[in-house]
């Protein structure tokens, strides 16, 4: 319980004084001692004055000061407003958990086109601000054909069963492990269609890499295959991932999302024979735990 002293009143931030409010006719206000609930004084003040959105602050007494409309009127006295704490952003609200198929990949390796798929699940944190922090797995599998004969240097090769025979084409396939850990930003926040773009980081690992090698008989000019495969290669992080994208709420729990993909691989990792750039299109479910 506070005296009628120890509470300033002020709307959006600003101190009303007696602008605008008829002191005298609040109770209490000739007899300082007499208690007054927050909750009294705020009742008054909408029968009286009819104010929207008031809010009650408790202040330090004034000693020097004997009535209330001094207190108000005082041209030292500044408002404080209480700013929210910064280290409020760093504290998750909720969370997510989901999965994701990306149809479409198109990339290259040395100059040569391909494309391929990718599916995964993620699970992401969810911060004040309309902020996320997303860690998925992912598999990405690709696989092209290479014909010009100036490129087969660029990969392992594996020699044909008669040394005059001629390597004809070469088709290699490649499938990698991908933790994604991307920070997004959504706006047009309480909206359920809420645009997003993010950034972030891949540590990226081949899982299996497959050649496959077509040879010319030099004796009966007929076609055979031979093959080869390397697994488990060495994780590479310096890989960045950005997107852009539209998320939207279907349920109270749910939500789905389409995005636009591209990964960046700044250098050619270990037991990797290219390095790995290409654009991608996924879609995505989420359930959320708000």
């Amino acid at each position: 319980m506070h005296s009628l002293t120890d509470f300033l009143v002020y709307r959006n931030g600003q101190n009303l004084g007696t602008k605008g409010l008829n002191l005298a006719n609040l109770p209490g206000l000739s007899s300082l001692d007499n208690p007054l609930s927050k909750e009294e004084l705020l009742a008054d003040l909408i029968r009286n004055e009819r104010i929207d959105n008031i809010g009650l602050k408790v202040i330090d007494s004034y000693s020097r000061f004997e009535k209330i409309e001094d207190k108000l009127n005082d041209p030292k006295w500044e408002p404080t407003i209480h700013k929210a704490n910064p280290m409020l952003y760093f504290v998750p609200k909720g969370g997510n958990i989901g999965g994701n198929y990306t149809p479409i990949v198109s990339g290259k390796a040395n100059s040569k086109g391909y494309s391929g798929k990718s599916f995964g699940i993620n699970g992401a944190l969810e911060f004040y601000g309309d902020i996320e922090m997303t860690i998925g797995l992912e598999r990405l599998n690709f696989g092209f054909e290479v014909k010009e004969s100036s490129q087969f240097a660029n990969y392992p090769l594996l020699p044909p069963d008669n040394t005059n025979d001629a390597l004809s084409e070469l088709k290699p396939s490649f499938s990698f492990l991908h933790i994604p850990i991307v920070f997004k930003k959504y706006f047009r926040k309480d909206k359920d269609l809420k645009p997003f773009f993010g950034v972030g980081f891949v540590a990226q690992k081949p899982l299996k890499q497959t050649f496959v090698y077509e040879y010319i008989d030099d004796v009966s000019n007929d076609e055979y295959k031979l093959n080869q495969s390397f697994r488990d290669g060495d994780f590479s992080f310096d890989n960045l991932r950005t997107n852009i994208g539209l998320k939207y709420r279907l349920l109270d729990h749910f939500s789905a999302q389409a995005e636009l993909v591209y990964h960046y691989a700044f250098n050619q990792g270990s037991e990797e024979y290219f390095k790995l750039r290409y654009w991608g299109a996924n879609v995505g479910l989420r359930y959320h735990f708000d």
